[in-house]
């Protein structure tokens, strides 16, 4: 009888243990998962920002359209420029 309360003992001391290690187990991946949640809200902010950047983007085809209307413009300003200093 002695050595099962002995058996017993010692499982709930073993139990108890393996309760503390994940216990601690437990906490070091609670900070580590708080550490990779902050820095994926560094990289959504990031993105974020990119994203904004890239916004500009859509302008750009009106941007175009209007810079070639204004190189088909030019030679005639030119020549019209040349013909006013010629008078002068």
């Amino acid at each position: 009888m002695n050595s099962s309360r002995m058996l017993i003992t010692l499982s709930v001391i073993e139990i108890g243990a393996l309760v503390g290690v994940l216990a601690l187990f437990l906490r070091r991946l609670t900070g580590m998962l708080g550490t990779v949640a902050a820095n994926l809200h560094g990289v959504t902010v990031g993105v974020e920002a990119i994203s904004g950047h890239l916004a500009i983007l859509e302008a750009v085809p009106a941007v175009n359209t209007t810079l070639d209307e204004i190189a088909e413009a030019l030679p005639v300003v030119a020549r019209a420029a040349n013909a006013k200093a010629t008078r002068r």
